[in-house]
C-alpha cells in the first residue's frame, strides 16, 4: 500500500479465530414459550384488533361482545365503546340496542370493581364513548360515581403530598 511504501507503521486487523463459544452465541433462539398470562394479554390484543378492525360495523363489534364477552377485559371494554361512539354515534340503532347498555353495564361493573386492567384511561375512553354516543345520563353518572368513589378511597390512604399532579 501507499502506508508501506513510505515507510509509515500501518497496523493491520487482527483476525479473531471463531471457538466453538461464539458459535452458540450467535445460534438460533429457542421458540418462546408463552406463560398463562401471556396468554391472556395475546387474546386480548386479538380482540382489540378485532374491535379497531377497518371493516368492522357497529354489529361486528356487537356480535363479538356477545360471542366472547366472558374474555373482555377492561381495555378491550373500554376500546368498544370508544370505538362504537367514534365511529357509530350517528347511527339511531346504537342507542337502542340492548346490547350496548349490556356492554356499558359490563365496564361499569370492572370500573366499581378497581379491575386491575381497568385504569384510568380505560375510564375515560368509556366515558368518552358512552358521552358521544349520546346514550342517557344514568351510564355517565354511573361511571362519574364511581371515578369519585376510587378517587375518595386513593386520597383517604395516600400520605401528604404524594399526588404531584392531581
Amino acid at each position: 500500500t501507499r502506508a508501506q511504501q513510505l515507510g509509515q507503521n500501518v497496523k493491520r486487523p487482527v483476525v479473531q479465530e471463531v471457538t466453538p463459544t461464539m458459535r452458540t452465541l450467535h445460534a438460533p433462539r429457542p421458540k418462546v414459550v408463552l406463560k398463562p398470562r401471556d396468554e391472556k394479554r395475546v387474546a386480548s390484543i386479538a380482540l382489540n384488533k378485532e374491535i379497531t378492525a377497518r371493516n368492522a360495523t357497529y354489529k361486528s363489534i356487537l356480535n363479538l361482545f356477545d360471542r366472547r364477552g366472558a374474555e373482555f377485559d377492561g381495555v378491550n371494554l373500554s376500546t368498544a365503546v370508544h370505538r362504537l361512539g367514534s365511529r357509530f354515534a350517528r347511527s339511531r340503532n346504537i342507542r337502542t340496542d340492548g346490547t350496548v347498555r349490556q356492554l356499558i353495564d359490563r365496564a361499569t361493573q370492572l370500573i366499581g370493581e378497581g379491575h386491575a386492567t381497568y385504569g384510568a384511561r380505560e375510564t375515560a375512553n368509556t366515558a368518552w364513548g358512552v358521552t358521544k354516543m349520546g346514550l342517557d345520563a344514568p351510564a355517565l353518572e354511573a361511571i362519574v360515581d364511581l371515578c369519585r368513589a376510587r378517587t375518595a378511597v386513593a386520597t383517604a390512604v395516600a400520605e401528604p403530598g404524594s399526588f404531584a399532579l392531581v
